[in-house]
């Protein structure tokens, strides 16, 4: 069997794997996870990989989107910005996203901290140079880079499984579903496949006092909701889906 070999050629025993589940809200149980990415997770593969003989436990951030989003500026580190105390942080820049500070990271520290200091394990592989400076070796390792393993490579270990995620079978990364650097066509499945999360976006661009109504880099919600439409409204597009 696949695994077996990869076990024995790598010489990685049974072991324990943890997900870091982001949460958009937490008291309403809703997850930053796409909805068919997190069940394929809970219904197919962690069941499998736990028959493997590994433990797998998937811990969930303690800050949510909403939380974060609804925020008061209570101080700014440069003058110039003093406007936005009292407002609400709002919707985060892309490229500098506070969900990927205040929740992922933070998430992943907790679970090395809690685990003895154990390197967090990255999925960047032997063909991705520019993502290698998240590498330093000894607190951030890639077995992927560090056996020589191409991207190409991992699709072909994992699909025999069933080990590839529904999202892949739309788009080349993962990662939440109301991500401001995902292209209009994600959000374009996202409203036409799940409206409801679709809705809780159009209600949070609709809440007052926000630091800014930037959405998408230099789009607002509203921008980004009538390219939607747009994309939409073009039938052959609708195969992307």
């Amino acid at each position: 069997m696949l695994e077996h070999l990869y076990r024995d050629e790598l010489k990685i025993p049974p072991s324990k794997v943890v997900m870091a589940e982001l949460m958009f809200d937490i008291e309403r149980g809703i997850s930053a996870e796409y909805p068919d990415h997190i069940e394929w997770v809970r219904e197919y593969a962690k069941p499998l990989l736990e028959s493997w003989g590994h433990e797998v436990e998937i811990v969930r951030s303690k800050r949510d989107y909403v939380g974060i989003f609804h925020q008061i500026v209570e101080r700014v580190t440069v003058p110039e910005n003093e406007w936005r105390i009292g407002k609400k942080k709002g919707f985060p820049a892309g490229k500098q996203c506070y969900v990927k500070v205040r929740m992922k990271i933070a998430l992943l520290d907790r679970i090395a901290r809690e685990y003895g200091g154990i390197p967090q394990i990255l999925g960047i592989c032997a063909d991705e140079p520019e993502r290698m400076g998240a590498i330093d070796g000894v607190k951030k390792r890639s077995l992927l880079a560090e056996y020589g393993i191409r991207e190409a490579e991992t699709y072909e270990i994992l699909a025999p499984y069933g080990l590839l995620s529904p999202y892949y079978k739309r788009k080349t990364r993962g990662g939440c579903w109301f991500c401001p650097n995902q292209p209009i066509r994600d959000f374009a499945w996202l409203k036409k496949e799940h409206p409801d999360l679709w809705e809780e976006l159009d209600a949070l661009a609709r809440t007052p006092n926000k630091v800014s109504e930037c959405f998408k880099y230099n789009m607002s919600f509203w921008d980004v909701a009538a390219a939607v439409e747009q994309y939409l409204a073009m039938p052959e597009q609708l195969t992307l889906f």
